[in-house]
């Protein structure tokens, strides 16, 4: 099993018709189909397609919104590997839940293990490969009642 932190992106992705927010517009049980189609031009520049090709069914994803809201928001599933729907290739993933507690960037900086995820470069791309420790203390974050 892989772990994923996945954007979505409320500006870039109303053009192209998926998912723009993981908190308006995906709900919780609504499995949401990603497609590479729109990223196989950045692939060398975003290094994109390395991670959605390794993405496969059963790993965990956790959603991030970026721009104005900037938090770790959502879990998921992915329901279905790396497979083609009308000629494109996408994978499907399943929103299990809301996070109690979003977790924003500011909330990692003092955290050696996630602070990388606060440097602008780092969240360039949509999907970033977490490691199993990262994503069980992002968990607890989320999961954290005030």
């Amino acid at each position: 099993m892989n772990y994923w932190w996945i954007n979505a992106d409320p500006e870039r992705e109303e053009k192209d018709g998926g998912p723009r927010s993981w908190t308006t517009s995906v709900a919780v049980g609504q499995v949401e189909q990603w497609n590479a189609e729109r990223y196989d031009q950045d692939d060398e520049r975003e290094g994109l397609r390395p991670n959605f090709d390794a993405i496969k069914k059963d790993d965990l994803i956790l959603g991030y919104n970026i721009n104005t809201e900037k938090k770790i928001v959502a879990k998921g599933i992915v329901t279905n590997g790396q497979h083609r729907v009308n000629g494109r290739r996408v994978i499907d993933i399943k929103k299990t839940e809301d996070a109690v507690h979003p977790v924003s960037l500011h909330d990692l900086i003092d955290i050696p293990e996630l602070c990388k995820f606060t440097k602008s470069r780092a969240l360039l791309g949509t999907i970033k490969a977490l490691h199993p420790t990262q994503y069980k203390m992002l968990v607890e974050m989320m999961d954290k009642e005030e």
